[in-house]
């Protein structure tokens, strides 16, 4: 457990958009981060693969996926809750990962991640404090996040938090692990944001959360 002590300055992890959008381009070796994935359903050996690259992720956190040749081979209802571009998607408790939209196995540790960490530990980790934590999020990022967020999610003023949900799970997608200084740095400052609720989050907090969700959500 990470304790109180005080600790000198960590240097942050940013979460500019060069950190989801250009890194998370080149990690997964797509051209755009609004790139249209083909029609093109993956065929059976395709759909194996990408079963066996995510094998040792599933025996660390014990959760399966199942692998489906795209979302086109999803009824069109189910297939439309996907967001676009996303190579996964919870159903119905079900974790679905798009085998054409995966074609290296750096890409299928990050679909893995997105679908199981960002789509559903976060979401249960925070539970009922889910509007609040995203409220403070929203309110701590710069306008150019913000604007990101906003187009790439489309943004509704009323439930702003999905947007931001959005944007965290493919913070998750990512794998950022933070050190062991960072959190427990992280771990402080969440225990003074519960006096003082408007302390801004920063890059590693946010690292952390998703770390903590990890494991716990």
């Amino acid at each position: 457990m990470e304790n109180a002590q005080s600790l000198p300055q960590q240097s942050e992890l940013t979460l500019s958009i060069d950190s989801i959008k250009q890194d998370f381009i080149q990690l997964n070796a797509r051209q755009a981060a609004n790139e249209q994935f083909p029609l093109t359903l993956a065929n059976d050996e395709q759909v194996r693969q990408v079963k066996v690259w995510v094998q040792d992720q599933e025996r660390e956190l014990g959760k399966k996926v199942r692998v489906v040749a795209g979302k086109e081979s999803l009824p069109v209802e189910s297939a439309s809750l996907a967001l676009e571009g996303a190579p996964g998607l919870v159903l119905e408790g079900e974790y679905l990962l798009f085998a054409n939209c995966i074609t290296t196995h750096k890409q299928a540790m990050d679909a893995y991640e997105y679908v199981v960490v960002g789509l559903c530990a976060l979401p249960n980790y925070l539970g009922k404090s889910q509007s609040a934590v995203c409220a403070s999020i929203s309110n701590s990022l710069n306008d150019e996040q913000n604007l990101y967020i906003n187009k790439r999610f489309k943004a509704d003023k009323e439930q702003p938090q999905i947007a931001v949900m959005s944007y965290l799970a493919e913070v998750a997608a990512l794998s950022i692990t933070p050190t062991f200084l960072q959190r427990r740095e992280s771990w402080q400052r969440s225990w003074v944001r519960k006096l003082y609720p408007s302390l801004a989050w920063t890059g590693t907090d946010i690292h952390y959360l998703i770390h903590r969700a990890r494991f716990k959500g």
